[in-house]
């Protein structure tokens, strides 16, 4: 019996406690406003800048990726690979587009598709980030909402720069 029920994978339910103890910090209300407004804060500090580098477009890609986290949590390899008109559709075109973040089932981890249609405050992140700062990382033939190079960014990478935001911001 005791080699069966090593076998048997039995799923827990709920967080682990890594994960309870890394979301402690937002328990702090001033900390947790940061990260709710970290897009706002970061596009309104370029912005005043006047600030168009690459930098300041990594900056802003951030930015994106923080802003469409907390609109719809998504594992980190689906964000990276996210795609212009594949996973960002839009059902109207002008300013009262309402656009959808679209995981299909074959791309998830559970095989279950994902769509979260996007408010107003990330769709204008969005708009900003694609206007203004994605032209500056990206080929012109690139879909990707996070280009590097001729692909969309490593996986590794956006967590590695989303990490140190997040320490910025519980700072």
């Amino acid at each position: 019996i005791q080699g069966i029920r090593g076998k048997v994978a039995c799923r827990t339910r709920g967080m682990t406690e890594k994960n309870r103890e890394r979301l402690r910090q937002f328990d702090d209300r001033q900390t947790l406003e940061r990260l709710l407004f970290y897009a706002d804060d970061v596009l309104a500090d370029l912005a005043k800048r006047r600030d168009r580098s690459r930098k300041a477009a990594l900056e802003a890609q951030v930015a994106v990726a923080v802003a469409l986290l907390i609109a719809a949590p998504i594992r980190l390899s689906n964000l990276a690979a996210l795609e212009l008109d594949v996973h960002l559709l839009r059902s109207r075109s002008g300013d009262d587009a309402v656009w959808h973040l679209v995981i299909p089932a074959h791309e998830t981890k559970n095989r279950e598709p994902h769509e979260v249609p996007l408010g107003q405050e990330v769709v204008r992140v969005l708009r900003i980030y694609l206007k203004d700062y994605r032209p500056l990382l990206a080929d012109p033939a690139s879909s990707f909402l996070f280009p590097s190079g001729k692909g969309h960014k490593a996986t590794n990478s956006l967590g590695t720069l989303l990490t140190l935001s997040l320490i910025h911001i519980s700072q």
